[in-house]
């Protein structure tokens, strides 16, 4: 069996994360072309409340964004401790999957969060 297949078949793992996730966080691009042509869920979350948009950003895979959004994906959908992909990137200075994600309409605006300056 095939990496293609072998990742199509394994369905949720424990976490809940699917095919569809695993490929975005691990920036398989085709996998998951393929995964989107099977009009898989594309804003299901694993018991963490992450999708496989959250999955590509996080995992610094600005194409992989790109193809989410374009097959449908919400942008705005938060994890269970309230973030959007987009407020993700923010808190871990991951500017090219900001940007990925601004020019594809996440809200700027609904970012709110801390910022800590330390002087030394």
């Amino acid at each position: 069996m095939g990496c293609c297949e072998s990742i199509m078949g394994a369905g949720p793992s424990k976490t809940g994360k699917t095919a569809l996730m695993t490929g975005a966080l691990k920036g398989f691009s085709e996998i998951v072309q393929v995964l989107i042509k099977t009009e898989m869920t594309l804003d299901q979350q694993d018991t963490d409340g992450a999708t496989a948009l959250m999955c590509a950003a996080l995992g610094g895979h600005v194409q992989i964004i790109g193809l989410l959004k374009a097959a449908g994906a919400n942008l705005e959908v938060q994890n269970k401790e309230g973030r959007t992909a987009f407020r993700a990137c923010v808190e871990r200075g991951l500017w090219a999957s900001m940007e990925a994600l601004v020019k594809a309409g996440a809200k700027v605006d609904a970012v709110q969060f801390r910022v800590s300056v330390w002087w030394v």
